[in-house]
C-alpha cells in the first residue's frame, strides 16, 4: 500500500511541472504580440475584431487597434494609402504581387512611419498624386529609428521620393524595387543600410542622395537610368560596396564633400560624364571595375588611396586629377584602352606608393628585372627610361607590356658544324618582337673567343628587324690561321663565336656557337663524353643544389678512342659559357631547372655532347618536420607498426625520405614499417626525415616491448562456466526449499 502512495505522489508532481511549463510557454507567446488581419473584402467593417475570420477592412484601422509588438497581416487586395504607422509593429503580406496600396490624395506621404522598430514587408506601392503635394511614398521620420522596408515594390511617384529618410537612424531598405520616383533621400541620418535593391528611372534626381550623414552602407544594389547613381554631400564613413551603377544620365558616384568614404568592388559603367567624381578627403577607392564612362575617375579631393581598380574604355580619360587635388596616392590600378589619355594630372598627386606603380597598356619601357638592360634599374633612384610620363603623370614604378628583347636566330655556320671554309662569312637573323609602332632597327656586334678572351670581329648597324646581319671572318699570321689553331689541326681550326644585339634599351648576348674547318674522316669514331659533379649534390641522374652553391663539374673522364680531345665547351644556362676548361666550377643565381651542356671535339673535328639536369632550389629552404607517436607497445616476437605519416615538409611540393632506427641494431627506410623485437625491453626509437635539399629533422620515441603474449591455461574458460552453472542451480534449489 505504501508503494502505491509513493507512485501516486510522483505522478502528481510530474503533472504539476508539466502544467507549469505550458503556462510559461503561453506567457512567452503572449509577450511576442498577436496577429491582426486585414482584408479589403470585409463586408461588415463595423463588426471587425482583426481576427482571421473577422478582419479589419482598412490597414489604418488595424494599426489603431494594434499594440507594440503586434503583426498586421494584410490579405490579397487593393488598399487605400495615406497611412500613418505610429506603433512598433510589423505589417506584412503573403506576396508582394497580391497586395496593392495606392493613393492620389494631396497628402505629403503615402505611408508615414513615426514609430521605432517598424517593419514593412512585401507591399506594392504606387503614388498617383498629380500635384507637387506628395513628398515621398514612404517617409521615415525623425522619431522612427530601426525601421525596415523589405521585399517591396515602389512603382511610381510623379513628384515624390520613393523613400525619404529624415533625421532617422538604423533603417534597413532591402530586396526592394524603386522605380519612376525621385529615388531614396537620406538626410541627417546615420547607420542606414541600403542592401540588394533595384533603384532606377529616377529621372530628375540621383537614385540615392545622401546629405550630412555618417556611417551609411550602400551594398549589393543595381542602380541605373537615373540622373546620378549615388550623390553624397557632407557625408563621412559611407561604405559603397558591390553595386552595379550603370547607364545614368550624368555620373555613377559623386562624393561632393566629406571624409572617410569608401568605394569598393563596384561595377560602374556607361555613365556619360564620370564613373566616379571624387571630392572630400581621406577615403578609399579600391577594386572597382570602371568601364565605358566618359571619364573613369575625376579627382578633386585630397588624401585618397585609389588602388586595384580596373579602368577601361573611357571615352575621354581613365583618371583625371583636377587642379587643386593633392596628396592622393594612385597605385596598382590597371589602365586599358582609354581613348584620349589613360591618366592626366593637373594637381599634385602621387602615381605610385613608393614601390608599386600602375599597369599601363601604353607603357613600353624596359623590364626592371631584365639583367640585359643597357641602363640598370635602381629602386632608390629610378632612371628616367623606367618611368611612365604621359599626360602630366609621373609613375616611378610602372608596369605594362614591357619592351621585348631582340631575338637572334639561324646562325651560319650552324652550331657544331664541320667542314667550314677557313674564311667563312658569319651571319645571323635578328628581329625586334615589339609591336609595329615600337619596332626599332638593331645594331649587331660579332665576336670570337680564343683562350677565354673575347675579341671583336666587326659590327652591322641599323639592321632592319627580320633581316640578316653578316661579317667575313678572316685573320691570319704569316699565311697561317695560327690565332685560331688548336694542337694537331695544322692549318685548320675550331671557331668559337657569338653576337650581341642592341636596341634602345637592351643589349642581348646570343649563345656561343662553334664550328670546325676540318672535314671529319668517314671512319672517325666520335669522342666519348662524360661528366661528373660534386658528389654531395648528386641525386640519381640529376644534380640538386641551392642558389649560390658552388658546384664542381669535371670532364676529365672524356676520351677519344682514335685520337685526342682538343676542345671543350660548357654551357651553363641562362647565359654562361666556358671554353677549354676541363673542370670548371659554377653557381646558379636563381632557383629553377637547368640543362648544363658539355660539347667535346676531337682532333679530327668530330664532336659529341652531353646534358645534365640541374635542379636549383631557393636558399630559403625550410627543413622538414619529423612526427611520431609518444610511444609504441607490443610483444616480443610480434610485429609492431611504426608510422611517420604525420611528418611533413613546409615547402610545398618538396618530398621527404624516412629512416627508422629501432634501437636494437635494425633500421628501416620507409614511411610506415613493421618491426619485430626478439626480446622484451624498453627501446629508444628514432625517426629521421630528409628533404630534397638534404635538410633533416628527427623525432625520438620509445617502444615498450613485453614478454611473449600469454596463451592462457587450456580449458580454463570451461571451468569458469561450470562453476557459474553450479552457483545458479544451488540458488534455485535454495529458493525452492525456502518456499
Amino acid at each position: 500500500m505504501h508503494k502505491i502512495k509513493v507512485l501516486a505522489a510522483i505522478i502528481s508532481f510530474l503533472l504539476l511541472v508539466n502544467l507549469g511549463i505550458i503556462f510559461l510557454q503561453s506567457e512567452t507567446v503572449t509577450a511576442q504580440g498577436k496577429d491582426i488581419y486585414v482584408d479589403d473584402d470585409q463586408l461588415y467593417p463595423d463588426e471587425a475584431d482583426g481576427s482571421l475570420y473577422n478582419p479589419f477592412k482598412n490597414i489604418q484601422d488595424a494599426i489603431e487597434a494594434a499594440q507594440d509588438g503586434d503583426t498586421i497581416k494584410v490579405l490579397a487586395g487593393k488598399y487605400q494609402g495615406d497611412i500613418v504607422i505610429d506603433k512598433a509593429i510589423t505589417i506584412t503580406t503573403e506576396s508582394v504581387e497580391d497586395v496593392f496600396i495606392n493613393s492620389s490624395k494631396k497628402n505629403a506621404y503615402l505611408i508615414d512611419i513615426v514609430a521605432d522598430s517598424v517593419s514593412l514587408e512585401k507591399f506594392f506601392l504606387e503614388d498617383t498624386t498629380p500635384t507637387s503635394h506628395r513628398k515621398a511614398v514612404i517617409h521615415i521620420s525623425s522619431v522612427a529609428d530601426g525601421v525596415k522596408v523589405i521585399d517591396s515594390i515602389i512603382a511610381y511617384s510623379r513628384n515624390g521620393y520613393g523613400i525619404l529618410i529624415d533625421n532617422s537612424h538604423g533603417a534597413v531598405i532591402k530586396n526592394s524595387t524603386i522605380n519612376n520616383t525621385r529615388g531614396i533621400y537620406i538626410g541627417n541620418s546615420n547607420l542606414i543600410t541600403i542592401d540588394s535593391n533595384r533603384i532606377w528611372n529616377c529621372s530628375n534626381e540621383p537614385a540615392i542622395r545622401i546629405t550630412n550623414s555618417i556611417g551609411n552602407q550602400i551594398v549589393n544594389n543595381y542602380i541605373d537610368n537615373s540622373t546620378f547613381g549615388i550623390y553624397a554631400s557632407d557625408c563621412s564613413d559611407t561604405f559603397i560596396d558591390n553595386n552595379r551603377i550603370a547607364f545614368n544620365y550624368n555620373s555613377g558616384i559623386v562624393i561632393l564633400s566629406g571624409s572617410g568614404n569608401q568605394i569598393f568592388n563596384n561595377t560602374i559603367d556607361n555613365n556619360p560624364i564620370n564613373g566616379i567624381n571624387l571630392g572630400g578627403n581621406e577615403g578609399i577607392v579600391s577594386a572597382n571595375n570602371i568601364i565605358k564612362n566618359s571619364m573613369g575617375i575625376s579627382i578633386g579631393g585630397s588624401d585618397y588611396i585609389i588602388s586595384e581598380n580596373y579602368i577601361e574604355n573611357s571615352l575621354n580619360t581613365g583618371i583625371y586629377a583636377r587642379y587643386g587635388s593633392k596628396d592622393n596616392t594612385i597605385y596598382n590600378n590597371i589602365f586599358k584602352n582609354n581613348i584620349d589619355y589613360n591618366a592626366e594630372e593637373d594637381g599634385k598627386n602621387n602615381w605610385d606608393n613608393g614601390y608599386i606603380g600602375n599597369w599601363w597598356d601604353d607603357f613600353y619601357g624596359p623590364d626592371p628585372a631584365n639583367i640585359d638592360n643597357i641602363i640598370q634599374y635602381n629602386t632608390d633612384n629610378v632612371p628616367e627610361i623606367y618611368k611612365y610620363k604621359k599626360g602630366g603623370v609621373c609613375d616611378n614604378y610602372p608596369k605594362g607590356i614591357y619592351h621585348k628583347q631582340p631575338i637572334v636566330s639561324n646562325p651560319d655556320p650552324a652550331d657544331s658544324e664541320s667542314g667550314i671554309d677557313r674564311n667563312p662569312i658569319l651571319s645571323v637573323e635578328v628581329e625586334d618582337p615589339d609591336p609595329l609602332l615600337y619596332k626599332e632597327r638593331l645594331d649587331v656586334h660579332f665576336y670570337y673567343i680564343l683562350n677565354n678572351t673575347f675579341n671583336p670581329i666587326a659590327s652591322n648597324y641599323n639592321v632592319e628587324s627580320g633581316s640578316t646581319a653578316s661579317v667575313p671572318f678572316s685573320s691570319t699570321i704569316k699565311g697561317k690561321n695560327a690565332i685560331y689553331s688548336y694542337k694537331g689541326l695544322g692549318y685548320d681550326y675550331i671557331g668559337v663565336w657569338y653576337v650581341e644585339v642592341e636596341d634602345s634599351y637592351t643589349r642581348v648576348t646570343s649563345p656561343i656557337w662553334i664550328f670546325s674547318t676540318m672535314n671529319t674522316p668517314i671512319n672517325n669514331k666520335k669522342p666519348i663524353v662524360d661528366m661528373s659533379v660534386t658528389a654531395k649534390y648528386v641525386v640519381g641522374d640529376e644534380v640538386h643544389a641551392k642558389v649560390n652553391d658552388t658546384i664542381n663539374f669535371d670532364a676529365s673522364s672524356c676520351y677519344d678512342s682514335d685520337g685526342e680531345i682538343v676542345f671543350y665547351k660548357w654551357a651553363f644556362p641562362p647565359d654562361t659559357s666556358i671554353i677549354n676548361e676541363i673542370a670548371p666550377s659554377h653557381s646558379f643565381k636563381k632557383a629553377g631547372n637547368y640543362k648544363v651542356n658539355l660539347v667535346v671535339i676531337d682532333n679530327d673535328g668530330s664532336s659529341n655532347s652531353l646534358n645534365k639536369t640541374v635542379v636549383i632550389r631557393s636558399s630559403s629552404n625550410r627543413p622538414p618536420v619529423a612526427i611520431t607517436k609518444d610511444y609504441y607497445k607490443g610483444y616480443a616476437g610480434k610485429a609492431i607498426n611504426f608510422n611517420g605519416s604525420e611528418s611533413y615538409d613546409p615547402d610545398v611540393g618538396d618530398k621527404v625520405t624516412y629512416r627508422w632506427n629501432f634501437g636494437d641494431g635494425v633500421e628501416g627506410g620507409i614511411m610506415s614499417v613493421d618491426h619485430v623485437y626478439k626480446k622484451k625491453g624498453n627501446y629508444t626509437v628514432k625517426l629521421t626525415v630528409t628533404d630534397s635539399e638534404g635538410e633533416t629533422d628527427s623525432s625520438v620515441t620509445y617502444a615498450l616491448v613485453k614478454e611473449k603474449e600469454s596463451e592462457g591455461l587450456p580449458g580454463f574458460e570451461i571451468i569458469i562456466v561450470f562453476i557459474a552453472m553450479l552457483v545458479v542451480v544451488a540458488f534455485k534449489r535454495r529458493n525452492k526449499f525456502s518456499k
